[in-house]
């Protein structure tokens, strides 16, 4: 198995909404549903990086988009469900690097 660096640059991102913007202690809080909202990312200067273990740079890709999958808590219902975010972040993979032993 081969370190691949992923590098990415997310346009999605999970948000919750605030049921009482006055009162941030009110329980109504932890029941607002979470949706994605935008990232202002068009020039794709915020990146993310991720490692992974693969046997190759394509099946790397797969590993990047189990682990982006991973990250999610699956507890949490998303307007839109979980598919978006992991397909955003492989729609905007920048690049994909062998990390070599001594890095």
């Amino acid at each position: 198995m081969k370190k691949y660096k992923i590098t990415y640059a997310p346009t999605l991102k999970i948000a919750q909404e605030v049921i009482d913007p006055y009162d941030e202690w009110n329980c109504k809080n932890v029941c607002g549903e979470y949706f994605y909202t935008s990232i202002p990312n068009h020039d794709k200067s915020y990146v993310k990086t991720i490692e992974v273990e693969a046997l190759s740079k394509e099946t790397a890709k797969a590993e990047f988009a189990i682990k982006i999958y991973n990250s999610l808590s699956l507890s949490q219902t998303i307007r839109g469900g979980y598919k978006p975010l992991v397909f955003d972040a492989i729609r905007n993979i920048k690049s994909i690097e062998e990390v070599s032993a001594d890095e």
